[in-house]
């Protein structure tokens, strides 16, 4: 006599073993562009938070990781970083915008390789 329990004891084992494996979301990356005293201000917070970066970019969830263990050990740098990655956790925003215009009233017909419709004669 089979059990009913035998195909199910797997996957209830499963879901039991990563309850505690909890998604956080989307983490936004830090830009590769960063102002250089910031970027090596996060990078000792990384390196004290004994996460040493070693990709770039560097994602601000494990930046906001090494957090707690460099706060301990330096707290006005703690408050710098904090600050700085405020405006990379919101969960919306708009950070830059720009728009761009052309027009042309020749009717040539040569358009330049590469430059999104732009006759040769455009300036």
């Amino acid at each position: 006599m089979k059990s009913r329990l035998g195909p199910l004891l797997p996957a209830c084992l499963c879901l039991l073993a990563a309850a505690p494996l909890h998604a956080r979301g989307v983490s936004p990356y830090l830009p590769l562009n960063l102002d250089p005293e910031l970027e090596r201000e996060v990078e000792r917070v990384m390196v004290l938070g004994d996460r040493p970066v070693m990709t770039r970019p560097i994602p601000a969830a494990a930046v906001l990781d090494a957090l707690p263990k460099a706060c301990a050990i330096d707290p006005v740098l703690c408050r710098r970083v904090r600050r700085a990655l405020k405006p990379y956790m919101q969960d919306s925003a708009l950070q830059f915008a720009s728009i761009e215009g052309s027009g042309v009233s020749d009717d040539s017909k040569l358009v330049i390789p590469n430059q999104h419709g732009q006759s040769e004669q455009s300036a």
